[in-house]
């Protein structure tokens, strides 16, 4: 190996990175010598925030190895440190030489399926070279995230973090005293004025919003006691797990400056002001409103956009509106200007730096945090604060008119859709205040579409407000994002969206998090009048014919059987390779299921993107392994077809662009005349002869039965009858779901042909009672 000499960037007293893999213009990853093992189909890359190491199957091989002359100087440092995201079947070691002598520092350290920082000693003065290895029990694919290399001093690192927190009481001088009442009404009314008191608390005494209102309180005063101040330090994870610390303890949340303030305003419950208002403080102390160490270190090029910014930012603005009685003007005046150089500049950044952003949910996002914050300077620093904010609402419009397609969809899935209409509908709330507007005045058109994708995307899966499992926005059992159920309730006036709300309000609170605006917004916003059994139901039949999407739902005497045909505009990113998968959910449970997604931290959430872990015919590889989809795909895969009460037709189908290595054409035909049964076409014209595999997947396992297979769950059961004979078939437990619970794979294997055409028949019941 040629010798390179490093240097070791501090990013604190005690440690610091010497390997930015996590900058990929300074990531120096050209400088490793890789080496993959093709028997596992290994590969290694720079990826956009990581190197990236990625398999087809481990068998217990050393999957990949990077090694490095390094010539870096340790004299200060004693121990090593890698940052990475490793799922559990996979192993970590690093070999390190010293002054010549070499050991292995980490030795087989497990993956924990999360990011995490694995350490071992460092003896000597010189890091002279390391090698890396991954070795990967287990025949599944997957994926590890190398994030930075590092070095601390150990002594030196437990002296810092046991050094006591100057902070405690640190603000007594912003607050006013004690024994003073606080003004108990909204200090700057960006959201709802002092004369809207009095109407919202009476609604939060009506159903639905009463039990919504009534999980806010619950999760409120779970915060009452915190001690915020311990948490600001010179680098705090305000809200990024991916780029923050392993010893990161989150005593800052955001989340209790929105719900506390609100519930506290509300019940005029002052502990509770009081605790929104000191975790407030405790962000505004912070150094900086960003991920770690990732955009602080000297000369660093890259940046996780404004995430943790905006975010902070925007819970921050919430706790001054609502409980800003409590502060001083020099607690006003120490929030504005934290504001304005921590909030405003990323939130600007990432909108001019990222042309892309204006084209998914980042673009509303960062200009959401952008315009909030330029609505309370305008408050704050009259004349000329919130001179700009015209300039983020046009930002929104730009993102909004790109985003959501012409029939009201959008790619992402329901989750990253109903998010981004809830930052964007609350900003236009804002906007319309600030300019004393209607809000239909500034709300565009294309927003009052979506309530079409919602219709399409709704489960018939309880709890009421559930989405169907698409792409990256699809996470098992989730209720839609409740911030933008409010505002379009009241723009559409739709008895749809009244149900919607009504049904999502009661479990709304439990899926609180810093990323969204929140169920404060569907409270604050929402009709007065909701239905009092609210029945939400997908549409009979629909077409999304330019985000591709295609819902059937048949009423029968046990109750509804859905069918969802996914497919997906041209380039869509945070998709799946799930062009041509369906779902089926019978009697209120999914059966023929999508597995969904997981939290990005955890690596094993690129292998639940993979085309074998959706309800797809799949071409196979020349070894044997289940082909990939290329995804994002370049051309657009749109379903069609037509559908009502009793039947539905429907077909989904493309070229090579899908497999462009294996397949010419491919066809997926469904037809049903009868809600309990399915026959599924599947044609496939390969470039060469080969092999083909059905795969499908359910929650409950599988059993043959007959000349088929069976799955029951605990509603229905799904009954699979292949109308061709399989050369080989397997159904088994195999890997992870969305909840990170064990899914089941049926696999059906056609003999080796050019051209296949496979007719599978599906039929539902009802499950014999277990």
């Amino acid at each position: 190996m040629a010798d390179h000499t490093m240097s070791a960037i501090p990013i604190n007293e005690s440690e610091a990175i010497f390997a930015r893999f996590m900058d990929p213009l300074r990531s120096g990853f050209e400088r490793w010598s890789t080496w993959c093992e093709p028997a596992c189909g290994a590969t290694v890359e720079q990826f956009w925030q990581s190197v990236k190491v990625s398999w087809d199957r481990g068998g217990g091989k050393v999957v990949c190895s990077l090694e490095r002359g390094l010539k870096l100087d340790i004299d200060a440092y004693d121990r090593l440190i890698v940052r990475a995201s490793l799922p559990s079947s996979a192993h970590l070691t690093v070999q390190a030489r010293c002054d010549r002598s070499s050991r292995a520092v980490i030795a087989g350290a497990r993956g924990i399926d999360d990011y995490c920082e694995y350490e071992g000693p460092l003896v000597g003065g010189v890091l002279d070279d390391m090698q890396i290895e991954i070795t990967v029990d287990g025949d599944l694919p997957g994926m590890a995230l190398l994030q930075w290399l590092g070095v601390a001093d150990e002594p030196r690192r437990r002296a810092m973090l046991e050094r006591p927190s100057p902070f405690v009481g640190g603000w007594d001088d912003l607050v006013i005293g004690p024994d003073e009442p606080p003004a108990m009404q909204p200090q700057l009314e960006l959201f709802f004025g002092t004369d809207e008191l009095a109407a919202l608390r009476a609604r939060v005494q009506t159903p639905h919003y009463a039990a919504a209102m009534d999980g806010l309180r619950e999760k409120a005063r779970t915060w009452l006691g915190s001690e915020p101040a311990l948490g600001v330090m010179t680098e705090y994870n305000l809200g990024s797990s991916i780029y923050g610390r392993d010893r990161d303890e989150p005593t800052i949340d955001m989340v209790a400056a929105r719900l506390c303030a609100f519930v506290g305003l509300i019940d005029e419950d002052e502990k509770l002001m009081r605790t929104a208002v000191d975790h407030a403080l405790a962000a505004v102390h912070c150094r900086d409103w960003i991920d770690g160490p990732i955009m602080t270190m000297p000369g660093a090029t890259f940046e996780h956009r404004a995430f943790v910014a905006y975010r902070v930012a925007s819970n921050t603005i919430y706790a001054l509106d609502w409980c800003g009685g409590l502060l001083n003007e020099a607690g006003r005046q120490a929030i504005a200007l934290a504001l304005a150089t921590k909030g405003l500049p990323a939130c600007w950044m990432a909108l001019e730096r990222h042309d892309y952003m204006r084209g998914n949910n980042q673009g509303v996002y960062m200009a959401y945090g952008a315009l909030l914050i330029e609505a309370a300077l305008a408050r704050l620093w009259p004349p000329h604060g919130g001179e700009h904010i015209d300039v983020a609402k046009a930002a929104i419009d730009e993102t909004i008119g790109r985003y959501v397609a012409d029939d009201g969809g959008a790619y992402e899935g329901a989750g990253y859709v109903s998010s981004t209409i809830g930052h964007a509908l609350t900003a236009y709330q804002v906007y319309a205040r600030h300019r004393g507007v209607p809000l239909a005045d500034v709300v565009p058109e294309r927003v009052l579409r979506t309530e079409h994708y919602f219709e399409t995307t709704t489960s018939t899966v309880a709890p009421a407000g559930a989405s169907v499992c698409v792409g990256d926005g699809g996470r098992p059992g989730a209720v839609v994002y409740p911030s933008f159920l409010g505002s379009l309730s009241a723009l559409s006036g739709s008895d749809f969206m009244r149900g919607l709300l009504a049904g999502a309000l009661p479990s709304a609170p439990e899926r609180e998090s810093t990323g969204v605006p929140g169920t404060v917004f569907a409270i604050v916003y929402g009709p007065d009048d909701l239905p009092a059994e609210p029945a939400v139901r997908p549409a009979t039949f629909a077409v999304l014919p330019d985000t591709g999407q295609l819902c059937s739902c048949r009423e029968t005497p046990q109750g509804p059987v859905r069918l969802q045909l996914v497919g997906a505009p041209a380039k869509a990113g945070h998709t799946h390779e799930d062009k041509g998968s369906f779902l089926i959910e019978a009697f209120g449970e999914e059966i023929a299921i999508d597995r969904g997604q997981i939290s990005y931290n955890d690596p094993r959430h690129d292998t639940l993107k993979h085309a074998q872990f959706h309800n797809l015919l799949v071409p196979d590889t020349g070894e044997g392994l289940p082909a990939r989809q290329v995804c994002p795909c370049p051309v657009a895969t749109i379903p069609c077809g037509q559908g009502d009460e009793t039947t539905v037709s429907c077909e989904i189908g493309g070229d090579e662009d899908l497999y462009p290595d294996l397949v010419e054409s491919w066809h997926r035909a469904i037809d049903s005349g009868d809600p309990s049964e399915f026959e599924i076409t599947d044609t496939m014209q390969l470039k060469k002869r080969g092999t083909v595999t059905f795969h499908l997947h359910s929650r409950h396992p599988w059993r043959r039965e007959g000349s088929g297979w069976e799955t029951r769950g605990y509603q229905a059961m799904l009954r699979v009858s292949p109308e061709w004979e399989p050369a080989e078939e397997r159904g088994e437990e195999d890997f992870i779901d969305g909840y990170r619970m064990p899914a089941y794979h049926l696999t059906l294997r056609a003999s080796a042909a050019r051209t296949h055409e496979l007719r599978t028949r599906l039929s539902v019941n009802p499950a014999p009672s277990r």
